[in-house]
């Protein structure tokens, strides 16, 4: 998107086929009324979706035939919304012509006008391939014949389909998203500008093109490939795969195969016999681990189509018809105890949903001593700032979560069931789903290294040292590498402004409230001696930090390097101490001698005679440095 993701929300999904890391550049946040709405789900059943010539198919969001939809309100007046499609979609499709455009809208009879249009750079206003009034507009899907088909180059070509509406009521629930199969783009007009919606939850937008000519008859799909787990124990797992298939050719296929490969050695076949059309349809298939006497360690899992309706793919439309992910082994043997769990959640007090996503994040945490609530405060734009708000947060929102605030990351952990690594707090109703995510971590990952924090507080410098140290198992090094050691100070009941509070707006009490990323971002390589490591840091404390109310937070994930992805960090064990009433030895428990205050100590409170050495010193009670 060169065009259009100027004024786009800039984030990822990190899924199996993920980004790597890279250094965020110009980030733009939602508009606020996107989040004062309500989504509603609904099982409203369609009306007839217009037929369509033999010669012609439907091209864009794929998983259209379901029956549940989220619905938004979008208020009084006009709104603009589209879907873009870059020239990796397109190019198959090269010669053929764009006749048409399929959309859906729910309650229609509040809209006044609408259109439907094709655009290669919507954020030129009026700029228009192609724009043609929907007359006799119905609810749900509708089909409109453009005035003068377009024709695919099947170059580098970016193009946008979108419809523009008008509404008089503002508590009507125009429009329609759906939760389905493809990541297509989901953008939306905002006072001029447009917004990249397709990361904030709330499913994609039903558009679809209506392609003639020259069209593949067959072509499966292959995407959403995902493992039930991501470790499992050598000697007696079964791993659980599934992928979605979907057949984007014009014709019905009668069945259809996918090879699976394990570490690129072909390994099964998975043969469907069912009838497939324009739609897709859910792969299941169970693979014991022992069968294939796989070695501890990380294993890559690839699934392709071998053939459609008996017949070999064609080999240009095979682009879309390989899926891989990964998945990991363990002995069994020397696994530790899961001592915690880190639920990070991206949050900002200018949103109205997170004082209820604080409220059942906190319950969770006071119902389960394992879990480690960490609240990455965020600044919500320049004009909504977050007092809480650190720079190391905007990172972590970037790279790990839905900018969408709140948004969770679960142990820096791939989330069964999603296709990233983070979830949408919109999506949870209760504290229930997020101790289940504990539970499943809990029963099926084993731990393979300990991690413990041993505090210290210096009272005259106001210096925090902490002391992490822990023990691996024997497939740590297999599986983990070296490992990164983070290390994170929180603090809780830290009363500040939260929008949606019932009481008063000012009072609210924050908990879990990331104050300091102490380590490096993404952690620090680990430095073994034999199955052991203990590493030192020693921290400057802010005068309005509450030392009674904080905590100190480790974990140890897999260091990100150039070939590892975000959604493979993995945390093996993580833990947490207060630092209340925390020992006092060190320099605090020096006491000068009035009839002695030129006396020099170090930093350990112990005399120092003779001439110093480079370092720091204390004097009267004042520190002061010899260079």
């Amino acid at each position: 998107m060169k065009k259009i993701l100027l004024f786009a929300l800039m984030a990822f999904a990190i899924s199996a086929s993920a980004q790597k890391i890279s250094k965020p550049t110009n980030m733009h946040r939602l508009p606020a009324k996107a989040y004062d709405v309500t989504k509603q789900k609904s099982s409203r059943q369609r009306k007839a979706a217009g037929t369509i010539g033999d010669n012609q198919m439907l091209f864009g969001y794929s998983g259209m035939e379901a029956q549940f939809y989220m619905q938004v309100p979008l208020g009084l007046g006009e709104h603009e919304l589209c879907i873009g499609l870059l020239g990796e979609h397109l190019r198959k499709y090269k010669g053929c012509k764009i006749v048409g455009i399929r959309f859906a809208l729910y309650e229609t009879s509040t809209i006044t006008s609408s259109s439907v249009w094709l655009s290669d750079d919507p954020s030129v206003e009026g700029h228009y391939l192609q724009k043609t009034d929907v007359e006799g507009l119905v609810d749900l899907w509708n089909v409109q014949t453009l005035s003068t088909p377009y024709t695919i180059t099947g170059e580098e070509e970016e193009l946008y389909a979108g419809f523009t509406y008008n509404t008089t009521s503002a508590q009507a629930f125009n429009l329609l998203t759906v939760q389905g199969n493809d990541p297509m783009s989901f953008y939306m007009k905002d006072e001029g500008r447009w917004y990249d919606y397709s990361i904030a939850g709330y499913g994609e937008l039903p558009i679809q093109l209506i392609l003639e000519g020259d069209l593949p008859e067959r072509d499966l799909k292959l995407d959403q490939f995902s493992t039930d787990r991501r470790y499992y124990q050598k000697e007696n797992d079964t791993l659980y795969i599934y992928s979605m298939v979907s057949n984007t050719g014009i014709k019905k296929l009668n069945g259809f195969t996918v090879d699976g490969y394990i570490d690129g050695v072909k390994q099964f076949s998975l043969k469907a016999e069912d009838e497939i059309g324009n739609e897709g349809m859910e792969l299941r298939y169970q693979i014991p681990i022992k069968d294939y006497q796989l070695p501890v360690g990380i294993h890559e899992m690839m699934l392709c189509v071998a053939e459609e309706g008996g017949l070999a793919p064609i080999a240009e439309n095979a682009v879309d018809d390989t899926v891989r992910t990964v998945f990991n082994v363990y002995s069994g043997a020397n696994t530790m105890k899961r001592d915690k769990f880190i639920l990070e959640y991206i949050t900002c007090n200018q949103m109205y949903t997170d004082s209820v996503a604080s409220a059942i994040i906190n319950n969770v945490a006071a119902m389960r001593s394992n879990i480690i609530p960490v609240a990455i405060h965020i600044d919500y734009s320049e004009q909504y700032k977050d007092e809480m708000a650190t720079e190391q947060g905007l990172y972590y929102a970037y790279y790990m979560a839905n900018l969408d605030a709140p948004s969770v990351i679960f142990n820096r952990y791939w989330v069964p069931g999603a296709d990233q690594l983070s979830f949408s707090m919109d999506g949870i109703t209760s504290g229930n789903m997020v101790s289940a995510y504990c539970d499943y971590v809990s029963e099926g990952i084993p731990a393979f290294c300990s991690v413990n924090i041993t505090p210290t507080y210096d009272k005259l410098f106001k210096k925090l040292v902490l002391s992490v140290s822990g023990m691996r198992s024997g497939d740590f090094s297999t599986l983990f590498g070296n490992g990164a050691l983070t290390v994170l100070l929180t603090e809780d009941h830290v009363t500040a402004y939260q929008a949606g509070y019932n009481a008063d707006n000012y009072s609210f009490d924050h908990n879990g409230v990331l104050r300091k990323v102490v380590s490096g971002l993404w952690g620090d390589e680990i430095s073994w001696n034999g199955l052991r490591f203990t590493k030192n840091y020693t921290v400057d404390l802010e005068d309005d930090w509450n030392l009674d109310n904080m905590k100190a937070v480790a974990f140890v994930t897999r260091p990100i390097g150039e070939s590892l992805y975000l959604d493979m960090m993995d945390i093996s064990n993580a833990n947490a101490v207060s630092l209340k009433d925390i020992g006092t030895d060190g320099i605090s428990h020096v006491e000068m001698d009035k009839s002695d205050n030129e006396q020099v100590c170090d930093l350990s409170g112990r005399h120092v005679n003779g001439q110093l050495k480079s370092g720091i010193y204390i004097k009267n009670g004042k520190k002061f440095v010899v260079k």
